[in-house]
């Protein structure tokens, strides 16, 4: 059984096959290297994953995927997070992760600038009063 996770413009196809039959995975990635629009394809031998990066203007994730199944890759897209089983196969939006992920990046960002930024000025305080003390 294989599982895909796709964005526009960008493909994950994990195969435990791919494991057993390196060739296999190696073929393919040369097969959908040669589709126009298909920009670059790279294998994680470790996680036994092909990853496709194409222009989705030139060529869709249909296509890519009728070829996958074509060659025998039985693929079926996976939950994304945060995805009820009630959705059945309709992707959480990427924007909602992706908003959710930076809105803790800049809190995390601003946090760690505002300790940085009261240390510098409470030193820089009390380098003023020893200063003027002398």
């Amino acid at each position: 059984m294989a599982y895909i996770h796709s964005v526009p413009g960008r493909m994950r196809v994990k195969c435990n096959s791919f494991k057993r039959d390196e060739g296999r995975c190696l073929a393919l990635r040369q097969e959908l290297a040669a589709i126009d629009g298909v920009a670059d394809v790279s294998v994680n031998a470790r996680a036994h994953s092909l990853i496709v990066v194409y222009d989705p203007a030139v060529v869709g994730a249909d296509r890519l995927l009728r070829l996958l199944r074509d060659r025998g890759v039985a693929c079926q897209p996976t939950p994304t997070v945060g995805q009820s089983p009630a959705r059945r196969g309709r992707p959480v939006s990427v924007a909602v992760v992706s908003g959710a992920a930076a809105a803790f990046g800049g809190a995390f960002g601003r946090a760690v600038f505002g300790a940085v930024l009261k240390s510098s000025l409470e030193r820089g305080v009390a380098s003023l009063v020893s200063a003027a003390i002398r």
